[in-house]
């Protein structure tokens, strides 16, 4: 039946397959970059040791001179150029939950790491603000779509901290003090949302017209973002694994930026 066919085809459509030659081109470029960085070395050593977790899984993007290798062996692994706000020459694998990579004409070689929090993550560092180079400084408003900061350099290369809420370009978002306050007031509404009621029926009402006022004001994409922030939080509190593993992320000032899925229990009969 037609409807049979289309939900085999949404099925198949998230059926990842492993990336070899993707995954050793990530790889390469990311032990390259921390020969170049030993702040970002010592930064991978800790969060191996301090939280049982591998640098390239925080990885947010990856920006390196352009050449024509470099090229070659980004289409034989599978990325595909798309350009996106903020790099025309950014590319992307469609198969895979690999960073995207950005290809630059500067010889200075980039990586940026996924944080729940800049300001958490400069502070866990000591990187301390510097009023002399304020271009060097967190760059974004809070809860902006995108806010970022540089948290380390060496010769040839940056270490970057990224946090996004709901976006994936790389230009900064105009300032909008409005867009703040909403996402502030919305935010605090998923985390204090009810969740016990007499009936389900009555709990998923409730939370679609959050989501639905939440969409207006802020749009999906970062509605989403916050919904599952709140999720995680709420999760969080009744999970004592997830507690002791937040902790160790926390004293490197990571958050929960690396997380890949959420998963929900249904009964049978909501299933």
């Amino acid at each position: 039946p037609p409807m049979a066919t289309q939900e085999m085809s949404a099925l198949l459509e998230f059926r990842w397959q492993p990336q070899p030659l993707a995954q050793k081109l990530v790889d390469d470029l990311s032990t390259d970059f921390r020969l170049r960085c030993p702040p970002a070395a010592a930064l991978a050593k800790r969060m191996k040791s301090d939280t049982g977790t591998r640098f390239n899984d925080w990885i947010d993007h990856i920006m390196a001179p352009r050449t024509a290798q470099l090229v070659e062996r980004l289409w034989e692994a599978g990325y595909r150029r798309k350009p996106t706000n903020g790099a025309p020459d950014c590319y992307v694998h469609e198969g895979s939950t690999l960073p995207p990579i950005v290809l630059s004409r500067s010889a200075t070689m980039r990586i940026g790491i996924k944080v729940d929090s800049v300001l958490d993550f400069l502070c866990a560092c000591n990187v301390a603000d510097n009023p002399m180079t304020p271009d060097d400084d967190v760059q974004g408003e809070p809860l902006a779509p995108l806010r970022r900061a540089m948290a380390a350099r060496a010769e040839g290369a940056e270490l970057w901290a990224i946090e996004r809420h709901g976006y994936r370009g790389f230009d900064l978002v105009p300032s909008d003090p409005r867009r703040t306050f909403l996402a502030t007031m919305h935010l605090e509404a998923f985390r204090r949302r009810q969740r016990f009621f007499p009936e389900e029926e009555l709990g998923l009402d409730h939370l679609e017209i959050l989501i639905d006022s939440a969409i207006v004001d802020l749009g999906t994409d970062m509605t989403c973002d916050f919904f599952f922030a709140a999720e995680r939080e709420y999760w969080q509190r009744r999970n004592r694994a997830a507690q002791f593993q937040k902790a160790r992320q926390d004293r490197l000032g990571l958050g929960w930026a690396n997380h890949d899925h959420h998963t929900y229990r249904s009964s049978r009969e909501n299933f």
